[in-house]
């Protein structure tokens, strides 16, 4: 197929938020596979790998161009979810077989012998130093990758970042506000990324030995905070990477302190959903606060849930085993109707670029769902936004704990169901 008549236009964000200043596929999407045509035509059966693909766009026309076996990462779960749902809304328009492409872990083996990758610039640097150092590593040695984004978003160090894997890093000429960064022959193994991105112990001594080669290949970072008296565990691309939200830190003493909580039967083991986990912060204050709860933190990045599960252990909570479940999810689709006694949250207040309300309300209504009657939701965000008419909308009653500077934290009780 030729990409002048690829249809874009049909791709769809389904299930993320649809609205008209959002679109399933942009300018870049466009010049990455028209940039990167020859290079495809020329790569051997499953050598062609796709990293950050919003909504399918560069892995359905990849396939158009011919591609097969192509390799997927995608950090969030609602992008495989809407990849899914465009191939099998257009595959068969586009004459792709059903097994042209495989999602795969960000791991060694989802760039092994790959010869072309095709990748959306992450806004996090730590993000793309971790996916060069993989690609460098493991990639062929014929590897060209075309790494895109809008103008913009663009940062002359994000070209630095590939030239210190790259023997060979340029940048296209813009095309309708987007550019490509094209890099080629692989360096040998920079050991200036474990210095840039090894894990911080402020406060907690030093790494512990036997650690290096999981901080070579997660980039995995630490901070120790003392007012907390918490870690937390980053992998690059995770909210707050690398340190505490401050709309967090407001939240966990109110949700530590067991007036705010619901009440629940003597004896009984309450359920609790961390909606959004993160780092996994807010999962670490209510394991160690509340022995009486299992802890359910869900995020759709798989970033956050490798957070949080580092997060848990670095706290010495992972002793609560039992206690505690770390899920990829879109929103709380995995989670039963009524289901849960308490909801904490720290809601986003953009979808990526745009400014808008749309993903922390449909967090709401998630959490409306699966909370039990007389439930509760603790929810911390910034003072302007309107989120406390839409929870007493969407939830039940809701009342201020506190308010700072910047920050406000409700409770909200459910009504009832019926």
């Amino acid at each position: 197929m030729n990409l002048a008549t690829f249809p874009f236009e049909k791709l769809r964000r389904t299930p993320d938020i649809e609205a008209p200043n959002l679109f399933a596929a942009d300018a870049s999407d466009r010049l990455l596979l028209d940039l990167a045509t020859p290079a495809i035509a020329e790569a051997s059966p499953g050598s062609v790998v796709v990293v950050g693909d919003r909504y399918g766009a560069l892995t359905l026309g990849a396939a158009a161009l011919g591609v097969r076996q192509i390799r997927v990462h995608q950090d969030s779960y609602t992008s495989e979810l809407a990849l899914a749902t465009n191939w099998e809304r257009l595959g068969a328009e586009l004459g792709l077989p059903a097994d042209s492409y495989d999602n795969r872990d960000l791991d060694a083996s989802l760039f092994d012998r790959a010869q072309v990758v095709l990748m959306q610039l992450p806004k996090d640097l730590r993000q793309l130093e971790h996916w060069a150092h993989l690609v460098s590593h493991y990639a062929d040695p014929s590897v060209q990758v075309f790494a895109g984004g809008r103008v913009k978003h663009m940062t002359r160090a994000m070209n630095e970042v590939l030239e210190r894997h790259f023997g060979s890093a340029t940048a296209s000429l813009a095309r309708q506000k987007s550019r490509a960064l094209i890099a080629a022959d692989p360096l040998p193994f920079y050991e200036g990324v474990v210095a840039d991105t090894e894990r911080e112990c402020e406060g907690g001594g030093e790494p512990e030995a036997g650690n290096a080669a999981q901080s070579r290949e997660s980039h995995l970072s630490e901070h120790y905070d003392p007012d907390l008296d918490l870690w937390v565990c980053s992998t690059p691309g995770s909210f707050a990477s690398g340190k505490v939200d401050i709309g967090t830190r407001f939240l966990i003493p109110f949700l530590e302190d067991r007036v705010n909580l619901p009440e629940g039967a003597e004896g009984a083991e309450l359920v609790a959903v961390d909606l959004g986990c993160g780092t996994g912060l807010l999962t670490a204050a209510l394991l160690r606060a509340h022995p009486d709860y299992h802890v359910i933190a869900t995020d759709r990045s798989a970033a956050a849930a490798a957070s949080t599960r580092a997060t848990i252990r670095r706290n010495g909570l992972d002793k609560f085993d039992g206690r505690v479940e770390i899920r990829r999810d879109h929103g709380l689709s995995q989670q039963p109707d009524a289901s849960v006694d308490l909801v904490v949250c720290n809601p986003p207040f953009h979808s990526e670029a745009a400014i808008t309300t749309a993903a922390s309300d449909a967090m709401f209504v998630e959490a409306a769902r699966v909370l039990k009657p007389d439930g509760v939701m603790l929810t911390v965000f910034n003072s302007h936004l309107p989120h406390r008419r839409a929870l007493e909308r969407v939830i039940g009653q809701t009342v201020q704990l506190g308010r700072n500077a910047k920050f406000t934290v409700t409770r909200s009780v459910r009504g009832s169901l019926g």
